[in-house]
């Protein structure tokens, strides 16, 4: 029904995040020998430098996906992101109201802008965890 995201962490520490139903990888070659297909959302990025999605150092252009890693060196990495076209980016609501930007708030229990997913190790167990948000179809599995 719309946008798929995907994290993976192994015992071991490797780890894995992507959003593998972006539409516009139809569109893209892969990369000769690994299987992967570069995003073709760079589109979403401009190179007029009045647009407040233009490339330059510092700036944040908006960009959809946006599956991540987070990462400590030499401790925790932590796979994490969110399915949903253009809501994506728009799950920090109060940093940007904080900056004096107008937020409207999606309703508590709309599935749209929903759908977070995370997989965590804990440094003192080794134990691995994982989370995925109830509004959607999502699962955190282990074995």
């Amino acid at each position: 029904m719309d946008t798929t995201y995907l994290c993976v962490m192994d015992g071991q520490g490797n780890a894995f995040s992507c959003t593998p139903s972006d539409g516009v990888m139809r569109n893209t070659p892969a990369v000769p020998g690994t299987g992967l297909y570069p995003s073709g959302r760079g589109n979403q990025s401009w190179t007029e430098p009045d647009h407040p999605s233009c490339i330059a150092p510092g700036k944040r252009p908006r960009l959809t996906p946006n599956s991540a890693l987070a990462i400590r060196e030499g401790a925790e990495v932590m796979p994490f992101g969110i399915p949903g076209g253009d809501q994506q980016t728009q799950a920090l609501g109060d940093d940007l109201a904080a900056r004096g930007h107008k937020v409207e708030w999606w309703a508590e229990d709309d599935w749209l802008p929903s759908g977070a997913c995370a997989v965590a190790k804990d440094l003192k167990t080794g134990v691995l965890w994982g989370g995925a948000d109830r509004r959607r179809t999502c699962y955190a599995l282990g074995w």
